[in-house]
């Protein structure tokens, strides 16, 4: 390469080299550089703590807000924090809140707890129900959310008015809010007062360094002199108004954030959906007790499943229930009542865990529906319709719409669809996949149900997951995938070590007086309870005065209704309506014999009882299932008169005869004896009284008896009507032993 000089126009050259040492000094610096950055991150990722997992609770707050479920809320907080930290995770505490009157005093003890809860990550979630219905968080529940890190709210919900319930709010109150919210920073104070007190003016003003702050006025007016601001027209709260903000506007302000579920509300934390359930064992621990569903849900089995578990309840400390379910058949009436008695379990005392080992069919599927959390083996089969249904499709849909009824009122109590648990007995209903057009969340509803949702537009239909004329049938892996089971286990140890439990578990058992309950309720014993019992009296009214008979009669009766009343049919209706009965048939034989209304009226209200403690429903039958369950207890009653009357029939000819009973009775006349007592009363006449007068003994309805001339006489009212008891009557016809009188006024 030459260069000519300007000057001389001469030319030097030069020989051609590498490239120029500036660009290595260049390279060789960057190189330098980034060896000592990256040694420089080394050093900083080794001083600052590595970011630990997470793991998370839930933890619900019901009104009214006692000073116990405070106490029973900061244990299970401070346990979870110490588990936590025994772990070495980061505590997430979801408190759940729920819409009602909360006190202040104990919403402010528990929002200072809350506060003081240090190395938690807070979160107070107001969810919304199943159907998309919005819920309202106000009073001082709003306290408690202003102590937590962080608010979650469902689309729908509102948050505010915390002075719902009170017109006059105390300084004191005053300034536990504005305290609390300048400690935990969730909410500014500004927008704390504006929900508390309409004397706060709250304005949204942005400053020049274009920071968004909401002021009261007063805070408002000083910014303005130290700063410029820009400032709406209007304030955000106006004065004389109390804030009650959506979930929208409560994210517009940022003070809140959107969970749609709790699914949603997981993610955004970033933990296991399945974290998200109150764990009672922080309480202390898991007290469990197992109860095994092995046989057929019939009455009997359920009734005294109901009553073992009441009885374990009472006698031991319990907060964990497990049903192990396997069974080849369920009454839809038996397997319903045991359902609501599981739902009925009061959620913050005891958590309800049902297993299905192998089948589950038809109603025993809603048993496992209404506890806490379902698991299934993986080749367990839930649902499929219930059997014992009639075939034809008209009676067959009257049988199932009251049960399906129920189920649905079961799935709404406990805040669940109820599409599936419904398309898991009835054919009829089409279930299909929904997905929401604003997140794409998937859910399974029929048509009718997504009519009933707040928002039913936001629904876009996708397939069905059911079969027409079918009903669902789900094996593990189906329900794991349609939310219905949380989880598949292969064993019942597995199932206990998931539950953290380790060792075997108290089981409901049967004692002896399960199998006298049981016999009680046997229907053959109920039969020969009837039978021994009619015999009895019949014996007592032929020995007046031994009392053996009426004190077997009384057994018998009392174990007959016992036997029922612990079995769920007999109530007050039947006992009453049983003694009534009694009573009439007395006054009829003793006190007015006559025409037999009373006897008649007394003997239908003992077979009304007899019959009513025999049936589960109460009222007046209305399907085919009642009606078949009263023709069945007609038959078990009178089958057993019939029985009672061929009994005596031979009793009546017997016992007279008997040896030691023919002491106690007179036998009764025969033969030459009885052709003369029948001729005596043939020969009876009494011409000699007519005209003659005397006085009823006894009321004349229209017969009875009358002293006439010092002689007692079967005597008849002349004109049909019934004559009191000690009225002067005269003689006014006679035919016969027949005597007929008439009411004498005395002058």
């Amino acid at each position: 390469m030459a260069l000519r000089d300007q000057r001389t126009g001469s030319e030097t050259r030069y020989a051609a080299r590498g490239p120029s040492w500036r660009w290595c000094c260049l390279i060789g610096s960057l190189c330098t550089v980034a060896a000592a950055w990256a040694w420089v991150l080394e050093l900083a990722a080794q001083e600052r703590p590595q970011r630990r997992d997470r793991v998370a609770t839930l933890i619900h707050i019901r009104p009214p807000l006692s000073e116990a479920l405070r106490q029973r809320v900061v244990q299970m907080a401070r346990s979870f924090v110490a588990q936590a930290a025994r772990e070495e995770k980061q505590p997430v505490i979801v408190f759940q809140l729920h819409p009602g009157t909360y006190s202040f005093g104990q919403a402010y003890d528990l929002a200072e707890q809350i506060v003081q809860l240090s190395g938690a990550l807070t979160v107070a979630y107001v969810p919304q129900d199943y159907r998309d219905k919005g819920r309202v968080l106000r009073g001082h529940a709003v306290l408690i959310a202003l102590a937590c890190d962080q608010i979650y709210l469902a689309p729908g919900c509102k948050s505010g008015e915390a002075n719902a319930g009170e017109e006059n709010i105390s300084p004191a109150v005053r300034s536990a809010y504005v305290d609390i919210a300048q400690r935990r920073r969730t909410v500014p104070v500004a927008l704390a007062l504006g929900m508390l007190v309409p004397e706060a003016e709250v304005w949204e003003v942005q400053t020049t360094e274009l920071v968004r702050r909401y002021v009261l006025r007063e805070e408002l007016e000083r910014l303005q002199r130290e700063t410029t601001v820009v400032k709406p027209q209007r304030p955000l709260i106006p004065q004389g108004e109390v804030a009650l903000f959506t979930a929208e506007e409560a994210v517009r302000l940022g003070i809140a954030s959107l969970a749609n579920d709790r699914a949603d509300l997981a993610r955004a934390l970033g933990v296991p959906e399945t974290m998200l359930h109150e764990d009672l064992s922080l309480q202390g621990g898991w007290s469990p007790l197992l109860v095994r569903l092995d046989e057929p849900l019939q009455e009997r089995f359920v009734q005294r499943i109901r009553r073992r578990l009441a009885e374990e309840l009472r006698r031991r400390k319990v907060n964990l229930i497990v049903f192990v379910l396997d069974t080849a058949e369920a009454e839809p009436d038996a397997a319903l009542q045991l359902a609501q008695t599981i739902a009925d379990l009061d959620p913050s005392r005891y958590r309800t865990v049902c297993y299905v080992v192998h089948q589950a069919p038809g109603a025993a599927a809603i048993v496992a529906m209404s506890c806490d959390q379902v698991i299934l083996h993986p080749e367990a089969q839930l649902g499929g319709g219930i059997r014992t249904l009639s075939a034809d499709p008209q009676e067959q849909a009257s049988q199932l719409e009251p049960i399906l009824r129920v189920v649905e009122q079961l799935m709404q109590r406990k805040g669940r669809p109820w599409s599936v648990p419904v398309a898991l007995l009835d054919p009829q209903t089409v279930v299909y996949q929904y997905r929401r057009k604003t997140d794409g969340h998937l859910a399974y509803f029929s048509p009718r149900e997504v009519q009933q949702l707040a928002h039913p537009d936001q629904w876009e239909q996708g397939p069905a997951i059911t079969q027409a004329g079918r009903a669902l049938k789900l094996s593990g892996q189906e329900a794991l995938r349609l939310g219905v089971a949380s989880q598949l286990v292969t064993s019942e140890r597995e199932l206990l070590e998931q539950l953290g439990i380790q060792d075997s578990p108290p089981e409901v058992e049967m004692t002896w007086v399960d199998v006298l309950l049981d016999a009680l309720t046997n229907e053959a014993v109920l039969w020969a309870l009837l039978l021994l019992g009619g015999v009895s009296l019949y014996i007592e009214f032929q020995t007046p005065g031994v009392g053996v008979g009426a004190f077997v009669a009384t057994v018998c009766f009392l174990l007959y209704f016992w036997g029922n009343y612990l079995g769920g049919t007999v109530g007050w209706l039947e006992v009453v309506l049983f003694l009534c009965g009694l009573v009439f048939l007395l006054l009829e034989v003793f006190v007015f014999p006559g025409f037999g209304i009373f006897g008649l009226g007394g003997g239908l209200m003992v077979l009304a009882s007899l019959v009513l403690a025999l049936v589960t429903w109460e009222g007046l039958p209305t399907g085919a299932d009642q009606l078949r369950e009263l023709r069945h207890a007609l038959a078990v009653v009178v089958s057993a008169g019939l029985a009672v009357v061929v009994l005596v029939a031979l009793l009546h000819r017997w016992l007279p005869r008997a040896p030691g009973v023919n002491r106690m009775m007179l036998e009764p006349p025969s033969g030459q004896e009885l052709q003369q007592i029948q001729q005596r009363e043939t020969l009876a006449r009494y011409d000699h009284l007519l005209g003659k007068r005397g006085k009823t003994t006894g009321p004349l309805v229209p017969s009875g008896k009358a002293i006439i001339e010092g002689q007692f006489v079967n005597v008849i009212s002349d004109s049909g009507e019934m004559i009191e008891s000690g009225v002067p009557v005269e003689v006014v016809r006679v035919h016969g032993p027949q005597v007929w009188v008439r009411p004498v006024k005395e002058s």
